[in-house]
Parts: structure tokens; C-alpha cells; sequence
């Protein structure tokens, strides 16, 4: 089976990282945050906001991870909103400490840790600072509940707002979500 999520580094000769998935990026980011990077950078990324992400921590995630990998790329508008972006998604890794697990189905995680319909509605309709926002909240609810989360469904979440394949990113979480939380109300009537 293929994965289904956009490459983290679309255009081919782009060097060694050729080929990384957005997924890859996000697991070695989510590593590097729990294992290497200090408790001072962890902490700056914590803080980070999308509209203010001129900090070091950003740009040294940015160097080591992002433009390897193709992320960041060109210059002007379309550079800054890629890095909004980013600075959403390292802050959610910030946020979620040790709790990303790479296959935990982000709709599966959120119903499981009892994440409202209501929320899921205003999370997967959000654009632009409102879906950051709702993505920061929602870092925020899983760490507090304990519960991992595949980030990179996230990731693709925020990077694919405006492309044709965002819909299918909402399509899946929606999907796995209502699975649960579905199965959970047919157990509840049988007992």
C-alpha cells in the first residue's frame, strides 16, 4: 500500500532527501524534539506562533529537517506562508511532547480521548490562523489526555488547506473518528 499523504519534497532532484514523505519529515522531527534537541528549544517551540515564527528554534528545525527535505522552498509570500504553516506544526509536535506515534490514526486518536463532534466540525472546516488555532488545541488536548497521535495527519492537515489532496486529509480523519466513536455508541447499546 502506498502512502497516501503528499511528499514532503515534491520536485525530484532534490538531493539526498529525494523522496522523503511528509510523514518521514514529521517522525524525525517528533524524535529529534524528544531525544537531542534541548529542553530550552522545546520550550521556544512550545510558545511558537504561526504569525511570529522568526525564532532561532524555528530556524534550526528549518535548517536540519525542513529544507533538506524540500518543504521550504522560493522566497517571498509563498515562503512566509510555509513557514506559518511549519511553525503550526512544530509548535503541535512542541506541544504534544512524546506523544506522537507514527500510525495512530489522528481521528482515532481523537475519539478515543473523547474529543467533541462539535470540535472535530470547527477543526476539519478551519482555515488559515482559525486551523491553527485548532490544531494547537488539539496538541494540547491529546497531551493533556495522555494520548498519541500520528502527527503528520496534522501536518498534512495544515500543509494541505489550500491544495485539491486537503480534502481527502479531512475525508480520513473524519472517517476514522466516526469509526470509533460509532463502534463505541453500537457497544454501548448491546450491553
Amino acid at each position: 500500500m502506498t502512502d497516501p499523504r503528499p511528499p514532503a519534497s515534491p520536485a525530484p532532484g532534490q538531493g539526498p532527501n529525494e523522496g522523503r514523505t511528509l510523514a518521514d519529515t514529521v517522525n524525525l522531527i517528533a524524535h529529534a524534539l524528544v531525544t537531542y534537541v534541548g529542553a530550552g528549544e522545546v520550550a521556544a517551540l512550545r510558545r511558537l506562533t504561526p504569525d511570529r515564527p522568526g525564532v532561532p528554534a524555528f530556524y534550526r528545525v528549518a535548517a536540519r529537517f525542513l529544507e533538506p527535505a524540500g518543504s521550504l522552498a522560493g522566497e517571498g509570500p509563498a515562503r512566509d506562508l510555509q513557514e506559518k504553516r511549519w511553525a503550526c506544526i512544530l509548535n503541535g509536535l512542541a506541544l504534544l511532547g512524546g506523544f506522537h506515534r507514527p500510525g495512530q490514526a489522528l481521528g482515532e486518536a481523537l475519539a478515543e480521548a473523547g474529543f467533541s463532534e462539535l470540535r472535530l466540525v470547527r477543526l476539519l472546516g478551519a482555515q488559515g490562523p482559525c486551523l491553527w488555532d485548532a490544531v494547537r488545541g488539539v496538541a494540547r488536548y491529546l497531551a493533556a489526555k495522555g494520548r498519541p497521535a500520528d502527527w503528520s495527519e496534522a501536518a498534512a492537515l495544515v500543509l494541505g488547506e489550500e491544495a485539491a489532496w486537503g480534502d481527502a486529509v479531512r475525508r480520513r480523519i473524519a472517517r476514522r473518528y466516526y469509526s470509533v466513536t460509532m463502534n463505541s455508541q453500537e457497544g454501548e447499546t448491546t450491553s
